[in-house]
């Protein structure tokens, strides 16, 4: 097995479900994460591998379930609380919840991904405001995964070239456009790795992505 790699103070990475935690709060030390999961994952960072295999199904399970940790710590993971009033479902804080003595319900990633698919069938028909609002949290904590993983594996893939010494192949291409090509690409990743840390309120995710699509539609 791998040695154990530190990544926050004191800290060692036990696990690919703490991998995925940490990669959430220390995105800056990705290097000691990335060399972490490619001595677990043999197939992790190879180019010519898909990246849809280079993680067994457990190994991205594990994953998730470590970005769900840090998800549910954020404003927009945290556990939401909603009362039935009126047949309507209305938003409440944890005081009010417990005060209610009517039909009311929680909803966090534990919740939502622990329905069944016959249980979504139902609600779809039956119980349309609560199927939107799980599917919503699902939606969005599922495009949070996919971005972080995808930043995992882009720098695995750099690291075992260099590791294994691949030249990077030559793309004939103007100066300028790919100079444009890499920052766009750097920006959005940073505002997605300042936006999954949650401290940093000017971090919108959607309105870069507006920004860089309207700079890319200027002609």
């Amino acid at each position: 097995m791998a040695n154990s790699t530190k990544v926050l103070e004191g800290q060692e990475i036990k696990s690919m479900k703490d991998a995925g935690y940490q990669h959430s709060k220390v995105s800056s030390r990705v290097d000691d994460i990335v060399t972490y999961i490619m001595g677990h994952a043999k197939n992790f960072g190879n180019p010519d591998i898909a990246r849809s295999d280079q993680l067994t199904d457990n190994q991205r399970n594990e994953l998730k379930s470590g970005y769900m940790i840090h998800y549910g710590e954020l404003s927009k993971g945290k556990e939401r609380y909603y009362l039935t009033v009126d047949r309507n479902l209305v938003e409440t804080d944890n005081e009010g919840f417990e005060k209610h003595n009517g039909e009311k319900r929680k909803l966090n990633l534990s919740i939502a991904f622990g329905m069944t698919q016959a249980i979504l069938n139902d609600a779809k028909k039956n119980d349309k405001d609560w199927y939107d609002l799980v599917q919503e949290l699902k939606t969005d904590f599922n495009r949070y995964f996919s971005n972080r993983v995808k930043d995992l594996i882009d720098r695995a893939i750099e690291m075992y070239k260099v590791k294994h010494d691949i030249k990077r192949q030559r793309v004939q291409a103007f100066e300028f456009q790919v100079f444009e090509q890499k920052h766009m690409a750097e920006l959005e990743k940073r505002v997605r790795n300042a936006d999954s840390r949650g401290n940093d309120p000017s971090a919108d995710v959607a309105l870069v992505k507006r920004r860089i699509a309207a700079y890319w539609a200027a002609k």
